[in-house]
């Protein structure tokens, strides 16, 4: 599974590279699993009328026709996303950010919907709403209670689309749950206007939903009613009612926020959903995709899925796959062949010696010479990058406490593996090596920033390197704040990657976009429209193309080969 850790480019782009919080997204409205699946519906498969899918109560039916209308209206949904649903009682649904699921109720069949309602009533009002007296008919409980979960479902949804594209909703409004939920009721209520605008009956169901919740929300204890309020309120202040996080035994107070906001959202005209859609979530990715001004030369170029594998890098920490000792890192490059080759290193905890080991990342590691390098072993070490120029040679970095790396070059001749310390600079705490075409070398160096290990990634120090004689043929410093670059090119410039975007820093503020649109994901395109999830590296290669290793999007145990290139 997957979360997200933030990162800072230029003091601008905050990166997803795999995990750090795991909060969810709780709504009110758990119980035994009946099916768990992974929606696959993509763009084309034929439409299955929303209203058709709540009347054959096919919630699987729902979902999968919620994600054709977001897709329909040229959204990109994450299709790796679970949808695990549960009993018709299930009343405490929410979207997990971190695991990528949704949880929901399944769609109540006949001989459930007085169970279905007595349920909700006991959840969020006490027992004190009493569905005889408001439904006019049997009919009419089992449509609203179907519809009810088309609601429920969409909003979920809903979150899940506003995560992917507004990520920082959250933090813009201090973190206010209400305010988390009302950006996913307003897509929600957006939605339903669509669709009632289109069809007699899902118009008839949204003005009886009105009711439905004003009705609801009027039996709710006085304790755990929250203010009114209405639709010009939450636009102008979305924090304007103040609730806490529910739980599954106290969603009462959440329910009255939840019936506040779905009546004052359904009461007015919103506008057209297209624009909804513009504005709430297209408007937020193409902003943080334009922080970063496209680079020239690479507009035009495709990014192109040419290959899956299964994952010969540890996208979060790197560790070692072959070396079965503690603090054993592991580091994969591509060759001038375009073959992945690998390499792991760690102390031997024998004789305290470094143990290096390399070969074709698919295949088997064989141990090379490493007396070259280190006269006195260290006391830990860590592989940070490695650099291929043939079956035959390659150049690593490692890290060697917090103020030491150290560079080596380890080429096979005919007796075997020769290992060579190459010069390296003093007062960095850390460096990454990059071949970048025509027998050339380039190493960043990380400065330690004012003595502190954690100040590095403030400013790099890229040199030109001779791989034989290890001379440095140029140098230029990159001012640029960031972490862990994936790649370089022939002229010192720098690649890194966040926030589903690969850029290019030469020197602040010359920081440009090379591809992606700030969506996570797989999908290839342009280099403007492409989507990108996770970049472990970005090898530029003789022809001007990039050759990229990608994480799979929702299944970090495989990851794509792919190209970003002039079309062939």
């Amino acid at each position: 599974m997957q979360v997200f850790r933030h990162r800072q480019i230029a003091g601008k782009l905050s990166v997803r590279v795999n995990p750090p919080f795991r909060r969810t997204t709780m709504c009110p409205f758990a119980g035994a699993l009946l099916a768990v699946f992974l929606l696959c519906a993509g763009p084309g498969v034929a439409r299955a009328d929303p209203r058709d899918a709540i009347v054959a109560a096919d919630m699987r039916a729902v979902a999968r026709e919620i994600v054709d209308l977001y897709e329909r209206h040229d959204l990109s949904w994450a299709h790796w996303i679970a949808w695990d649903i549960g009993s018709y009682t299930t009343t405490y649904w929410y979207f997990d950010p971190g695991e990528e699921r949704i949880v929901a109720g399944d769609m109540p069949r006949d001989g459930e919907v007085d169970d279905y309602w007595a349920t909700w009533s006991a959840v969020l009002t006490d027992g004190n709403w009493a569905p005889a007296s408001f439904f006019r008919s049997q009919d009419e409980a089992r449509e609203m209670a179907r519809y009810n979960q088309f609601v429920l479902a969409l909003h979920e949804s809903a979150h899940a689309i506003t995560y992917r594209y507004d990520p920082s909703h959250r933090e813009r409004h201090d973190y206010s749950v209400n305010c988390r939920e009302y950006y996913a009721d307003r897509l929600t209520a957006a939605v339903l206007q669509n669709e009632a605008d289109r069809d007699a009956d899902m118009a008839r169901w949204r003005q009886r939903y009105v009711e439905l919740v004003t009705a609801m929300g009027a039996t709710i204890p006085e304790r755990y009613r929250v203010r009114a309020a209405d639709y010009a309120a939450f636009e102008a202040d979305c924090a304007v009612i103040g609730i806490k996080q529910p739980t599954p035994d106290s969603m009462q107070q959440y329910a009255s926020a939840y019936f506040t906001r779905y009546a004052a959202l359904l009461k007015v005209r919103l506008p057209e959903l297209d624009s909804v859609f513009g504005a709430h979530l297209k408007g937020r990715r193409r902003a943080e995709a334009s922080a970063f001004a496209p680079a020239p030369e690479w507009l035009g170029n495709r990014l192109e899925t040419i290959g899956e594998i299964d994952a010969v890098i540890d996208p979060l920490l790197g560790r070692a796959s072959v070396l079965a000792v503690r603090n054993a890192y592991r580091a994969v490059a591509f060759g001038a062949d375009e073959t992945l080759y690998a390499a792991e290193a760690a102390i031997d905890p024998g004789s305290g010696e470094v143990m290096v080991i390399f070969g074709l990342a698919s295949g088997e590691l064989a141990r090379v010479e490493t007396s070259g390098v280190w006269t006195v072993p260290p006391e830990r070490i860590r592989l940070t990058s490695i650099a291929v120029f043939s079956p035959r040679m390659f150049l690593a970095a490692f890290e060697e406490g917090d103020d030491q790396v150290r560079i080596a070059r380890f080429e096979r001749n005919g007796q075997g593996w020769v290992a060579t310390a190459l010069p390296s600079r003093t007062g960095a705490a850390t460096a990454s090596v990059f071949r970048v075409g025509d027998g050339r070398l380039v190493i960043a160096y990380s400065r330690l920033a004012n003595g502190a290990r954690a100040e590095t990634g403030k400013t790099w120090l890229v040199d030109d390197i001779d791989p034989q004689s290890g001379a440095v043929r140029a140098s230029a410093t990159v001012p640029v704040e960031a972490k862990h670059p994936v790649g370089a090119d022939p002229h010192g410039r720098l690649y890194f990657f966040g926030s589903s975007l690969l850029v290019r820093a030469e020197r602040e503020p010359d920081i440009t976009r090379v591809a992606g649109n700030a969506l996570a994901g797989n999908r290839d395109g342009d280099s403007e429209t492409g989507e990108i999830d996770d970049i472990q590296i970005a090898q530029y290669q003789e022809d001007g193309s990039l050759l990229i290793l990608d994480v799979k999007a929702g299944d970090p145990r495989r990851q794509l080969l792919r190209r970003l290139a002039r079309d062939r």
